[in-house]
């Protein structure tokens, strides 16, 4: 029972060992047999927020024994009878929750109730088998996506990705000898590669934006122009974009949650980069600062001061991813153009592998972990080897407004 936490506190705690930094072991008793006393061990991790701090983590981690003793008393934790839908509720709320940002428990949360548990939740999980679940993953290529089509392979791959989490929580608290997910055979998770807009289809596009408000044109310009995905665009503030240096700063993303548009941190370190303006478009997000000052003054308290540089212009309040979305298809419904929000991203890489640049100034540019990555996405796009070229946000503007 003697452990350190940082080096320095020792901690005392009947019937929890292994105390690091970052977790600790439980252990309860669960009865005997043949007069021997049977236990239960489970590994939990510490909460970042109360990591070094003793008090706190004795109070917890004297609470989270608690509850695991409640637990096995009550038959959840080890017993023949518990399924996978009382598993992934206990994975939630207990590894999931506490831990992740809401993005990732909505992830999860929206895999395990639309997919997992209809078909499986009253599966025991000690009956659940690398047979059962390779059965269950064949069915999900022709499952309904409630658009009119089926679930594509980025779906069934998420759908893997949250079931395959889950057991393997399950086998490091002892509940499963192995993960079955691990051992099942699923489809295969290759994309089918992004469309990109032809130059006739971005000059359409384009001139549909003249009729747009001027948030929705700069936002649109932004995204064709830079290769910045949705959330970063709808996640700046005006402290991060410098119009003298004409560069971004991209610092965070704007994901749609359980609780409405939430900011996060990228989720790669190469997802926080600075990202080059063209022209162009210096002017015209100058113009959004000043018509957002002017609606501040105007509105008063009816304001909300979000300082986002995509807000509302009616109330301040920073966009929707969502919401941009649905606006976006509007705009190509109306021009003609069948083209997805995130093709403008697909758009931006394809021109700049046309115009020369190399591999590793568009992976950085696009917030790519490695030029691997933006080759193995793009491999589509080019053919011959890309050389190094000039500066990559001018020459993609040409690319793609050439037909304007």
């Amino acid at each position: 029972m003697n452990d350190y936490i940082g080096g320095d506190i020792m901690l005392q705690i009947p019937g929890v060992d292994r105390i690091t930094d970052t977790s600790a072991r439980l252990t309860v008793s669960s009865g005997y047999e043949d007069g021997k006393q049977k236990r239960k061990k489970k590994t939990v991790a510490i909460p970042k927020k109360i990591q070094g701090d003793e008090a706190k983590v004795r109070d917890w981690l004297i609470a989270q024994r608690a509850k695991f003793a409640d637990q096995v008393k009550r038959g959840e934790v080890g017993n023949r009878t518990l399924t996978v839908e009382k598993w992934a509720e206990m994975w939630l709320d207990e590894y999931i929750r506490p831990y992740r940002k809401t993005a990732t428990i909505d992830f999860h949360g929206g895999n395990l109730r639309l997919h997992i548990l209809p078909e499986l939740g009253k599966v025991k999980l000690e009956n659940l088998t690398p047979m059962k679940i390779t059965k269950f993953a064949n069915t999900l290529p022709k499952k309904s996506n409630g658009r009119g089509g089926t679930l594509s392979p980025t779906t069934v791959g998420d759908i893997r990705r949250t079931l395959s989490a889950m057991l393997e929580t399950a086998v490091q608290q002892g509940l499963m000898p192995n993960n079955p997910a691990k051992a099942a055979q699923w489809p295969s998770e290759e994309r089918t590669p992004g469309k990109s807009a032809t130059p006739e289809e971005m000059g359409r596009f384009m001139a549909a934006l003249e009729g747009e408000r001027l948030v929705w044109k700069v936002l649109f310009l932004l995204l064709a122009t830079t290769g910045m995905r949705r959330g970063e665009a709808i996640g700046l503030d005006w402290g991060a974009v410098d119009l003298d240096r004409g560069m971004i700063s991209i610092r965070q993303s704007a994901t749609t949650g359980s609780n409405g548009v939430e900011l996060n941190t990228p989720k790669t370190k190469a997802g926080v980069r600075n990202v080059a303006l063209v022209d162009s478009l210096k002017p015209m997000l100058k113009q959004l600062h000043v018509e957002q000052m002017k609606s501040r003054l105007y509105l008063g308290q009816n304001w909300t001061d979000s300082g986002a540089v995509f807000a509302n212009p009616e109330t301040g309040v920073r966009l929707n991813p969502d919401s941009v979305s649905t606006r976006f298809r509007k705009i190509c419904a109306r021009c003609g153009v069948n083209l997805h929000l995130h093709e403008l991203r697909h758009s931006y890489v394809t021109a700049a592998l046309h115009a020369g640049v190399s591999l590793a100034d568009i992976a950085r540019q696009v917030g790519h972990a490695s030029t691997e990555v933006t080759a193995r996405v793009y491999a589509h796009a080019f053919g011959d080897e890309i050389d190094a070229s000039k500066h990559i946000s001018n020459l993609v503007q040409s690319a793609l407004f050439e037909a304007k």
